[in-house]
């Protein structure tokens, strides 16, 4: 009797323990900034006109998001890019920019270093979503300094291609894209949760993600999951040509979480996605039809 009523206890011990439930969510200081370091690394492979091209680039951007205010469960932000690194290697030859080394005789890396510590205003929920981003245009307009005249027609379609690129919902969509990670409640370990979001670039997609909290991993608190990505049609004005797109595919990612913070102390995201583009000259009429794939890895490192 002794022993099935210690075992009773035991079982009632690991069934509270196991139930034991965590808040998940971002508790930032007032006043601090805190660094997110992204290296993104993906591969282009396309067979267009009966062509194979295969594009490898290289992106490293570093961010600081200093929190300058907080409202109940919102967070005022001052975010900035600090540095910025793109490599680009295609069937034509490589270029590098790189915004820390940038001089009057490297155009690319001078457009770079305009958009560095420019400050923008964000205001992200304690789950990660954004609700509001401002002051963008500080940023667009010094990109577009001493790029040239503007009412040139090559001009004028880079700057709807920028204008789009970091347009208010671009960006929110690019930072939710790994901030808005946590769920509505608070979770046990093995617990999912799902969440949708529409990426709004220069190539939209619909993403389905299901997250699920491992519990902790060397100290941090583990999140992981997976993703299914579905292309929506490119926008017209971004590329200059009607686009119909029917691409699809899916992404895994990890992170590990600071558990006073909530802020992403290492993160690591794998893509893969591929499919049919046609392209449609809205000047002649005439179109074409390509297959591309896209494989990426991004990582991340915060402090």
């Amino acid at each position: 009797m002794k022993n099935i009523f210690l075992l009773f206890i035991a079982l009632i011990s690991f069934t509270v323990v196991f139930a034991q439930k965590t808040e998940l969510k971002y508790n930032l200081e007032t006043g601090r900034e805190y660094i997110q370091e992204m290296t993104t690394e993906s591969k282009i492979q396309q067979h267009i006109m009966g062509m194979d091209m295969e594009i490898n680039n290289t992106m490293v951007m570093e961010v600081g998001y200093k929190v300058v205010n907080q409202d109940g469960r919102y967070y005022d932000m001052e975010v900035r890019y600090i540095s910025m690194l793109m490599d680009m290697e295609t069937p034509y030859g490589r270029n590098s920019l790189n915004s820390e080394t940038a001089d009057a005789n490297d155009p690319g890396s001078m457009m770079l270093a305009r958009i560095t510590n420019i400050p923008f205003e964000m205001r992200m929920r304690d789950d990660g979503k954004v609700t509001e981003i401002k002051n963008m245009d500080a940023i667009f307009n010094s990109l577009m300094e001493g790029m040239g005249d503007i009412n040139n027609p090559e001009m004028m379609q880079l700057n709807a291609q920028l204008q789009q690129q970091f347009s208010e919902q671009a960006l929110k969509s690019q930072v939710e894209s790994f901030a808005k990670i946590y769920p509505d409640k608070p979770v046990a370990v093995g617990d999912q949760w799902e969440s949708t979001m529409e990426m709004v670039s220069m190539m939209p997609m619909n993403v389905k993600n299901v997250y699920q909290f491992m519990g902790e991993k060397d100290g941090f608190y583990h999140i992981q999951g997976i993703s299914e990505i579905n292309s929506t049609d490119m926008p017209a004005d971004a590329s200059g040509m009607n686009m119909t797109m029917d691409m699809a595919g899916n992404q895994s990612f990890s992170f590990l979480i600071d558990k006073t913070t909530g802020w992403i102390s290492e993160a690591a995201i794998i893509q893969d996605i591929g499919g049919d583009i046609t392209a449609q000259n809205p000047m002649d009429g005439e179109s074409f039809s390509f297959t591309m794939n896209m494989s990426s890895i991004v990582t991340i490192k915060g402090r």
